[in-house]
């Protein structure tokens, strides 16, 4: 849901507008389709974004996360303070990886991405070595890490995999000690030791290996590499096929009504006083093409904005 929570703030900054930090825990709402959105807002509290509001609203955002989401723990998950730190930096261009966190998502998505990045680094030691090379070395702290997996504490499930022998050669597989072969050992205990626990294969990693796969997103998202690209599903960044209408006294305009079916690539939501005003800008697909009309959601809710502005979302 956090991550949910992070999309939800940076869509509205991409709209051009903020909250100056005056929000709660309680003005993200979540629909019965799981979709996150504002609510329950005080009137004046959305202004035009201006220099410095940005990190207003995140150094807000985090401290929510920390003492109201999380009011009841005393030390915070790993995983979050990873993310927290993370929003933390999204001024110097991790807002994307911010919201598409890799142990903040499902046991199997989680598993998958991670696989996606996986065979992205493997191609890369013959399609582009030199970034291969780079990543190697910025994750050289996992140099050594067979001594973990060995210990007595080390996971029954990466040890039954470094122990595996092949029957058709009698041999083990060939681990270096590196990160190159920490990162095939885990490929490995997912496909086979762990293949029905995919929903804790992040688990099982985290018990050894704590920081390694947000580590290793993160490094692979610095060199240009993002994984798997998606969007079929709820949480993917609020793109979805629908219409747009709108009641009352707000504003709309743009080219959405035109006949055909366009790719809605902007949609930019401007709040001046009392008066909402609605842009969609669109761009031609290709003659004869009949594609989807995907729609970047910024769901509002307006509390006494003049009269009542009602806008709805048609699938």
């Amino acid at each position: 849901m956090q991550d949910q929570e992070c999309i939800c703030l940076k869509n509205f900054h991409r709209a051009g507008l903020t909250y100056g930090g005056h929000f709660t825990s309680e003005n993200f709402l979540m629909d019965t389709c799981g979709s996150m959105r504002f609510g329950n807002l005080s009137k004046g509290v959305i202004n035009k974004l201006e220099d410095g509001d940005i990190e207003k609203d995140t150094d807000r955002f985090v401290k929510m996360i920390r003492e109201e989401v999380f009011v009841s723990v005393t030390t915070l998950p790993l995983d979050i303070i990873q993310w927290i730190e993370l929003i933390d930096r999204c001024a110097r261009g991790y807002d994307d990886l911010a919201e598409d966190y890799i142990t903040l998502k499902d046991g199997y998505r989680a598993a998958a991405y991670f696989m996606s990045l996986h065979n992205m680094f493997e191609k890369m030691e013959t399609t582009d070595n030199p970034t291969y090379e780079k990543i190697k070395t910025k994750l050289s702290k996992y140099t050594k890490w067979k001594k973990g997996v060995e210990a007595p504490d080390g996971n029954t499930h990466l040890k039954e995999t470094l122990d595996f022998i092949d029957p058709a050669t009698g041999r083990k597989a060939n681990y270096s000690d590196d990160i190159c072969g920490l990162l095939k050992l885990l490929g490995n205990t997912r496909q086979h030791s762990a293949r029905a626990k995919e929903d804790v294969f992040v688990l099982i990693v985290a018990q050894n290996f704590p920081r390694l796969m947000g580590d290793f997103q993160k490094v692979m998202f610095k060199q240009g590499y993002s994984g798997i690209q998606k969007v079929d599903h709820e949480d993917s960044r609020h793109l979805q096929t629908c219409k747009w209408q709108g009641k009352g006294k707000g504003k709309g305009k743009g080219k959405s009504q035109r006949e055909g079916k366009f790719k809605v690539v902007v949609v930019v939501v401007v709040v001046v006083m009392v008066e909402v005003e609605v842009e969609v800008e669109v761009e031609e697909a290709g003659v004869g093409e009949e594609l989807e009309v995907l729609v970047v959601m910024v769901l509002l809710e307006v509390a006494e904005v003049g009269e009542e502005l009602e806008s709805n979302l048609i699938k």
